[in-house]
């Protein structure tokens, strides 16, 4: 019936780990993983200020400086169901009635 956000529920991508060679070239930095998919359904949604996440994650570096540094993670997707919701998400959460 009522849902209201304490602590924190995440589904953040991690990030991408730096380039392994870095005494000479390697292959550039990997990639920061996408943010994953949270569902809430309550009649009656209190989220917090920031406590629902779904970001993406970093991109590696690339210490050597011989490739590229990876690219960062996508968003991932927040929805609420429910007719009354407060709070911010990041990304935004998109609200069904």
């Amino acid at each position: 019936a009522s849902l209201t956000v304490s602590g924190a529920i995440r589904a953040n991508g991690q990030n991408g780990p730096a380039e392994y060679n870095v005494s000479g070239c390697g292959s550039g930095g990997g990639g920061g993983g996408a943010g994953g998919g949270i569902y809430l359904d309550a009649a009656s949604a209190t989220l917090g200020s920031g406590l629902v996440t779904a970001t993406g994650g970093v991109g590696g570096d690339d210490p050597a400086n011989c490739g590229t540094p990876g690219g960062a993670g996508s968003v991932g997707r927040i929805t609420v169901a429910g007719p009354t919701v407060s709070g911010t998400t990041s990304p935004a959460a998109f609200v069904l009635p």
